[in-house]
This record gives C-alpha cells, sequence and structure tokens, in this order.
C-alpha cells in the first residue's frame, strides 16, 4: 500500500488528497486507455491507494 503521506511527497501540484485522486484518476484511465476492464488500482478508505493482483476484484 502507499499512503497519502508517501504520495505528497512525490505530488508537486498541492499536496492534498484530491490532488492525489486526480493523479491517481488520470494514471487508472491512461492504463483503461490500453485495458478497459483494468481495476489494478484500489483505494484503501482514509489510508492511501494500493496495486491489485490482475487475478482478484477490488473490495466494493
Amino acid at each position: 500500500m502507499v499512503s497519502y503521506e508517501d504520495l505528497f511527497d512525490v505530488v508537486k501540484s498541492g499536496r492534498n488528497r484530491d490532488n492525489v485522486r486526480k493523479h491517481v484518476s488520470t494514471i487508472r484511465d491512461a492504463f483503461r486507455e490500453v485495458d478497459p476492464s483494468f481495476e489494478g488500482i484500489e483505494n484503501v478508505p482514509m489510508r492511501g491507494f494500493r496495486w491489485v493482483d490482475g487475478a482478484r476484484k477490488p473490495r466494493a
């Protein structure tokens, strides 16, 4: 898992959760251009994000 605090260290355009979420959304969109069924990044509420193995579905 990557915490919001870890992501704040690399985000240069405003260090807040909304900006981090927007960057992650952009990354997801880029993956979905290649694979429309991509669901490989899971949000961990109040903590951050984690990569989800392609063999398992993210929790709802």
